[in-house]
């Protein structure tokens, strides 16, 4: 029985705070707390600059900041565990809003020492060899079922990592394939551990989302305006100061 009354539990102190954030909007105070999700990526999201500007005009707001995937802060900002995030990947929930501000460059990389047998080989032949990837909140790990369904073959996971680092890791190693953003294995690229499949490179979006019912609370909408104009969100692309890639020039 008491298992039963947890969604309506739940309902009750999500409609509260609710109402607690009407009633501080409508008297003018800006004040608690702002719970931000970020994710790991090459991208710069120039969070310490966002941050300043916001706690410079509401000095009485706490920003807490909650790190994970994208898929779980996603997640977490539609369960109202979050007030905002930082995600990859494409909006698939009409309740969420976003706002583009840039792009993570991402390549298949591979140990250096598979590149002369994966050289000129089509995407059967990268099933053919092992693969490591996180779990499927990933965006990197859906983007990887879609291109999966593209082009007709199976990725084989032989190993499962909860951290970027880790993952990289397994490829330098000699263990397995992967998906990564270009600036964070810019260093194996460049002494050779690695290299960049020559016949894929992504733009995947990243966005700082929020629920459309909240986009008009102050604290949220300084937060999006804030990251929108620091990132030159019209012009998302003059912000990546990406370099060329040896193995892919």
């Amino acid at each position: 029985e008491g298992t039963s009354l947890l969604p309506r539990a739940r309902k009750t102190l999500r409609e509260a705070a609710g109402l607690l954030r009407d009633a501080r909007r409508l008297a003018g105070d800006v004040s608690g707390l702002l719970r931000v999700g970020v994710i790991h990526c090459g991208f710069d999201l120039r969070l310490p600059e966002i941050s300043e500007h916001v706690v410079g005009r509401f000095p009485d707001l706490e920003l807490e900041i909650v790190s994970g995937n994208s898929g779980g802060r996603a997640r977490m900002l539609i369960d109202d565990k979050i007030d905002v995030a930082f995600v990859e990947g494409d909006l698939s929930d009409e309740r969420v809003q976003g706002w583009h501000i840039g792009t993570s460059d991402l390549v298949i990389i591979g140990p250096g020492k598979w590149r002369d047998d994966l050289a000129g080989g089509g995407w059967a032949r990268l099933g053919e060899f092992p693969w490591v990837f996180q779990g499927p909140d990933c965006s990197y790990a859906q983007l990887l079922d879609r291109l999966s369904v593209e082009h007709g073959v199976s990725f084989r996971k032989q190993y499962g990592a909860e951290q970027f680092g880790a993952m990289h890791g397994l490829v330098a190693q000699g263990l397995a394939l992967s998906i990564a953003d270009i600036e964070e294995v810019r260093p194996m690229l460049d002494d050779g551990r690695v290299f960049a499949w020559e016949s894929f490179r992504y733009p995947m979006p990243v966005r700082l989302i929020a629920m459309k019912s909240r986009v008009d609370e102050p604290a949220v909408r300084l937060f999006a305006e804030a990251a929108a104009g620091i990132h030159d969100a019209e012009d998302p692309s003059a912000r990546r100061r990406a370099r060329p890639v040896k193995s892919l020039s």
